[in-house]
C-alpha cells in the first residue's frame, strides 16, 4: 500500500467515526435534562445544603390576605404562604430566585405587594425566616414545588445564578389544595428576619 492510500484509509475512518458519533448524538436527542450536581430535591421539613447556604421550607399554608405592621391586602386568587429558613454559610448572599413552579412548568413570582418577602440577604451563620406569599390560581394548586436559588431577581431573570438550586415540593395533593381553597382567613406576616425575632 502506498502513502497515499493508507493516509485517505485514514481520513475515510475519521469520517466513518464523526458520522457515527453523530447519528447517536442525533438519536438520543435534547429530550433529557442534567440536574446533578445543580438541583437538590426535597420535601417540607427537609433541609437542603447548597453549598453557599442551607433553605428548608419549614411550612405551607392557605390565607385569603395578609396583614404586616403596615399593611392589609387580600389576594385575587388562592394565597399560599411558604415559610422558609435559610442560612448563609460563606459570605452575604441575596435570595432572590424564589418563585412556585406549577405542574405544567409555569413560574410564579412571589408578590411583594402584599408585605411578604421578595427576597432575602440573611447575616451569615444566622438562620433567618421568611415568608413567600404567591397569589395561585386556584386550579394550579396541587403540586406546586417552591424553587429557590441565590442571585438578583431582575426583570429578565439575568441575575439569578443557578449554580445550585433546592426544587421543594410543597406537598400540595387534592386534600391541601382543597383546605387552602376554602382558607377564607387573614393572617398576619412577620418581617424577614432572625429566628425567633419578630
Amino acid at each position: 500500500m502506498t502513502h497515499r492510500a493508507v493516509r485517505g484509509a485514514g481520513v475515510a475512518a475519521v469520517v466513518l467515526a464523526a458520522l457515527a458519533l453523530g447519528r447517536v448524538i442525533t438519536e438520543a436527542g435534547a429530550d433529557g435534562v442534567a440536574e446533578d450536581p445543580f438541583v437538590s430535591r426535597a420535601g417540607v421539613g427537609e433541609r437542603v445544603d447548597l453549598g453557599y447556604g442551607t433553605v428548608e421550607v419549614t411550612a405551607v399554608r392557605g390565607a385569603r390576605g395578609v396583614t404586616t405592621p403596615t399593611s392589609a391586602t387580600q389576594a385575587g386568587g388562592e394565597l399560599v404562604l411558604v415559610d422558609v429558613e435559610v442560612r448563609t454559610e460563606q459570605e452575604l448572599t441575596t435570595y432572590a430566585g424564589v418563585q412556585l413552579v406549577d405542574r405544567l412548568g409555569r413560574v410564579l413570582f412571589s408578590d411583594s405587594r402584599l408585605g411578604c418577602a421578595a427576597d432575602v440577604r440573611p447575616l451569615v451563620g444566622i438562620d433567618w425566616r421568611a415568608t413567600y406569599c404567591f397569589d395561585v390560581d386556584p386550579g394550579t394548586l396541587e403540586g406546586l414545588t417552591l424553587r429557590f436559588a441565590r442571585g438578583d431577581d431582575g426583570v429578565d431573570g439575568s441575575g439569578q445564578r443557578r449554580d445550585a438550586v433546592a426544587m421543594i415540593d410543597l406537598g400540595i395533593g387534592a386534600d391541601v389544595a382543597r383546605d387552602i381553597a376554602d382558607d377564607d382567613e387573614v393572617v398576619r406576616v412577620a418581617a424577614a428576619g432572625p429566628r425567633g425575632v419578630s
